[in-house]
């Protein structure tokens, strides 16, 4: 029979157990849940268990409000089998939050699959995602020039643009949270882009202390010093994510954003790195980004996405609603 239960072990034995899964994602390790903790979440662990065997597990961050009321935010997860997000795993985590009402909503990255499951145990797919539904996924398991063969015509002639200036990409070992945030906000105020979407500096600081043995930096500059592109992943074993890319309007004169992400997926191949998630595409509302992207040759794919369910039932649409004006 099956069984969820809180997780009772280190938080180094919950990361070496998402090994053990091919759809595991960096969003359910613990040094995610560190960085979220900066901003007012707080983590549950749950795994369930059949014969003794941990099939499925469940990294839930929280977030309590008034009159008992919990929201509870499960980014790419739960991460296993997906037919254990039963009742039962929705009373664990009501019980250990202490919720008298709960909201949750999960986030799943792996590829799809009938979503008729999920609605036959209860889930509704949301109406408004807060992340990416599809994304495109880099094979950094082929050769190299058979990567740059597979890249379009139109990024081939701009990478070989980039790779006869004068500047070269390097590893940053040492970012710089602020150097990040000021490239940011150069390119955000060339594209006429709102801050409030972008990282803010107190999120970049986050990131680079909770996940820094994780990230690999690559950054390109001008003949002063000045970054043109700065692009980050953060990976576990054969696996990446993209976290950060930047490139400034000095940077765009010199196509650095093609050598910087060529380095990038240099550098992960040296670490063992299999495949590279282009962290989601919007080809209507960011065309320019989806292109590039695309351009890579990366390929295609949909997550089953984000479902929610609530305790009591009535709360959801409204918690729903709420959550979603809010993103």
């Amino acid at each position: 029979m099956s069984q969820w239960k809180q997780w009772d072990a280190t938080l180094q034995d919950w990361d070496g157990a998402l090994q053990n899964f091919a759809d595991q994602t960096i969003y359910q390790s613990s040094p995610w849940a560190k960085h979220q903790s900066q901003f007012g979440w707080d983590a549950i662990r749950v795994a369930c268990t059949h014969e003794n065997t941990v099939e499925t597990l469940a990294q839930v961050l929280i977030r309590r409000a008034p009159l008992g009321v919990v929201v509870a935010w499960c980014p790419g997860g739960p991460i296993g089998n997906t037919l254990h997000l039963n009742n039962q795993f929705t009373k664990c985590i009501k019980a250990i939050s202490g919720a008298r009402f709960l909201y949750l909503r999960v986030g799943l990255m792996t590829p799809m699959i009938p979503p008729s499951e999920l609605r036959e145990l209860g889930w509704h797919q949301c109406k408004k995602s807060l992340g990416a539904i599809e994304t495109l996924v880099y094979d950094l398991s082929t050769p190299e020039p058979a990567r740059r063969e597979a890249c379009s015509a139109n990024w081939k002639r701009n990478l070989r643009r980039s790779e006869q200036r004068s500047h070269r990409p390097y590893v940053w070992n040492n970012p710089s949270p602020g150097d990040i945030a000021s490239a940011i906000g150069l390119m955000d105020e060339y594209k006429n882009l709102d801050p409030a979407h972008s990282l803010s500096l107190e999120r970049i600081e986050s990131l680079v202390a909770n996940l820094g043995s994780s990230l690999v930096f690559v950054r390109m500059d001008d003949e002063n010093g000045q970054a043109l592109s700065i692009r980050a992943a953060c990976y576990s074993h054969e696996l990446a994510w993209d976290m950060v890319a930047v490139t400034t309007p000095a940077g765009r004169k010199e196509y650095s954003s093609y050598e910087v992400f060529w380095k990038l997926c240099q550098e992960l191949h040296i670490r063992g790195v299999a495949r590279l998630d282009l962290s989601g595409i919007d080809p209507v509302n960011n065309v320019g980004v989806y292109n590039f992207k695309k351009g890579t040759g990366a390929a295609a794919v949909k997550y089953l996405g984000e479902w929610e369910c609530s305790r009591p039932t009535i709360i959801r649409n409204v918690a729903s609603t709420v959550i979603s004006r809010r993103s």
